[in-house]
């Protein structure tokens, strides 16, 4: 049986990740993109005529969005085999740096290939992304050593995993103990019963 049967899994703990996967890639970018796309639309109406640096503007918004869906929906999948092996599995490892290497993918895809500063410029905004986004890149592209530690120190568990009869019994506590007498408790005990052997002892009727 190799180690990407669907035995060896648990689908609770991939729904959970697929779940958190989907509000990163997914919820929380078009909710954002959808806000910021609707306040451009409140400016656009207050100053009358159509600015073609906002309709550019929410054309990339647009855009975002689309590009958010396509690569986000297969994150999610990807998330969810990673939740749903265990730890130490070479399946959950190979998920795993795959989560990695799509998640750089979809950073760079939706922010156009490093090059949004060109796209605020259309707006008038001067800003270079391009160290920000490296940054973002790096701190993304740490997680393939996070799983790869993480595989290293669970190997040895998921391979030999404990069995009922390795665990150690643990005898219980009896109520009362008897402390052990020690050789001067027997020696005081030897002087008392020669004591009451030399006393005359009360006579019969």
């Amino acid at each position: 049986m190799t180690e990407f049967a669907f035995s060896h899994g648990r689908m609770s703990k991939g729904i959970w990740s697929a779940l958190w996967a989907s509000l990163k890639f997914v919820i929380i970018p078009l909710a954002l993109i959808m806000m910021l796309d609707f306040a451009l639309m409140e400016v656009a109406s207050g100053l009358g005529d159509v600015d073609p640096g906002l309709e550019a503007i929410s054309k990339d918004l647009d855009t975002i969005m689309v590009r958010a869906i396509i690569l986000g929906i297969p994150l999610v999948a990807l998330a969810y085999f990673k939740g749903f092996y265990p730890r130490g599995s070479t399946s959950r490892l190979t998920f795993g740096l795959a989560l990695v290497a799509g998640t750089m993918l979809w950073l760079w895809w939706i922010t156009f290939g490093g090059r949004l500063d060109v796209v605020l410029a259309d707006v008038g905004i001067s800003l270079d992304t391009s160290a920000l986004l490296g940054l973002f890149l790096l701190a993304i592209g740490l997680g393939a050593l996070i799983f790869l530690a993480e595989w290293k120190d669970y190997r040895q568990d998921f391979l030999h995993p404990p069995e009922e009869g390795d665990m150690i019994d643990v005898v219980p506590a009896t109520e009362t103990e008897v402390p052990p007498t020690t050789a001067t408790e027997e020696l005081v005990a030897d002087d008392e019963d020669a004591n009451n052997d030399s006393e005359p002892g009360a006579t019969d009727i």
